[in-house]
């Protein structure tokens, strides 16, 4: 088996070097050759797991500052409802004290009135 995989092999060799024998090396050049290539494939798919690592992360860090943004954007529309409530809320406190004080003038003119016979006193 081991023969036939080593004739195989010689046997593309000499068709890959144009059927010359003497270009065909009996120093391993095929197997240096075949070594080389796996390790090229090896670095070549290094490179790619850390370029899609580097887009994970890169990925990852995009979606976070979406949602931070998004967070931002709630924190600043909480904001602005409490302003908008705190708005209406003293509006409506102006309005209530305004009112009350109206009512206290209404209180002191009715004190200060005595009605005797019919009479009105201030």
């Amino acid at each position: 088996m081991l023969a036939e995989k080593s004739i195989t092999t010689h046997a593309i060799a000499k068709e890959s070097y144009g059927g010359m024998d003497d270009i065909v090396n009996e120093d391993n050049e095929l197997a240096l050759a075949y070594r080389t290539q796996k390790e090229l494939n090896r670095s070549v798919q290094l490179v790619q797991r850390e370029r899609e690592r580097e887009r994970e992360r890169e990925e990852r860090e995009s979606q976070r500052e979406r949602e931070r943004e998004s967070e931002r954007e709630s924190q600043r529309e909480r904001e602005s409802q409490r302003e908008r409530e705190r708005e209406r809320g003293t509006g409506n406190r102006e309005r209530r004290e305004r009112k009350n004080r109206e009512r206290e003038r209404v209180r002191e003119i009715e004190k200060a009135v005595v009605v005797v016979d019919n009479v009105q006193y201030l």
